[in-house]
């Protein structure tokens, strides 16, 4: 094996590297993008329950509009 060959395996090394790491990173962006989705569901609908427990409790229904407590 002479320099040249043992450069252009380097080089292809180099490429398959660096290919292995764009995908790496690309597969990593888009676990983040789904991580921070995820939460901005799970709090918007914390959030909404939330509204949705203090309507309850503000609203009487009619028995208690009636009868009271």
């Amino acid at each position: 094996m002479d320099f040249k060959e043992l450069m252009k395996f380097a080089d292809t090394a180099d490429t398959v590297n660096a290919i292995v790491i764009y995908a790496f990173f690309g597969v990593a962006a888009l676990l983040l993008i789904l991580l921070i989705l995820w939460g901005i569901m799970k709090l918007s609908n914390f959030i909404s329950r939330k509204k949705g427990k203090n309507i309850m409790r503000e609203e009487l229904t009619d028995e208690e509009q009636l009868f009271g407590d």
